[in-house]
């Protein structure tokens, strides 16, 4: 109880001197937040590192139950609607699940309440407040509007030109790896002789 009343009676006194070293309560927040997601996500990587590897029918098994039905059907009809490669399209939505799956999704959007600006839905779109998983897939289909992957028989023409466009939705080298082997599973093309995956995780 004395120590109470004097840190208490000491805090009084020293409270405008402190005052620097207490951060507003929107960082506390802010590192709250952050705090939270890299627990989270570091559990996540531990059970993953620890399960056995999945076999490519398993993997988009698992990532399509993830996105649910209905929202993967939907994928064709909004690459039919915005004129865009429906396989690229899918490919961009299993790897941006392959990072963050559905429980990951809700704390966005549960954090959007707060902090409204992200990325959001199965896309993974940056938007000023969440967005659902179909306006995601509306926003990716619009943003890839004509877009055709330049390719010969089984045999992309130019990988570079396609990693070039992917870059403007995400930058990461290693999570466009993770896309172009996606559309390689899911179109049935093979990645060029003289390509190379980086060795980025």
């Amino acid at each position: 109880m004395v120590l109470v009343v004097m840190s208490a009676t000491l805090a009084t006194f020293l409270r405008g001197q402190l005052a620097g070293l207490i951060p507003e309560i929107d960082d506390i927040l802010i590192a709250v937040w952050a705090g939270l997601f890299a627990s989270l996500f570091l559990a996540a990587a531990r059970y993953l590192m620890a399960s056995r590897p999945l076999q490519a029918d398993e993997l988009t098994e698992g990532l399509v139950k993830d996105i649910g039905l209905d929202k993967w059907e939907y994928i064709s009809q909004a690459a039919k609607e915005h004129g865009a490669d429906g396989d690229l399209l899918r490919a961009i939505i299993l790897a941006e699940v392959q990072q963050r799956p559905r429980w990951f999704r809700r704390l966005e959007r549960a954090k959007g309440l707060v902090f409204r600006a992200g990325t959001y839905g199965i896309a993974q779109i940056a938007a000023s407040k969440p967005i659902s998983d179909k306006e995601s897939v509306d926003r990716l289909a619009e943003s890839f509007a004509g877009y055709v992957v330049p390719r010969t028989g089984d045999h992309w023409e130019s990988v570079a030109a396609l990693r070039e466009r992917l870059m403007r939705h995400n930058p990461d080298a290693a999570h466009i790896d993770r896309i172009t082997l996606m559309y390689e599973l899911l179109g049935g093309f093979t990645i060029a002789d003289d390509y190379e995956l980086t060795d980025e995780e």
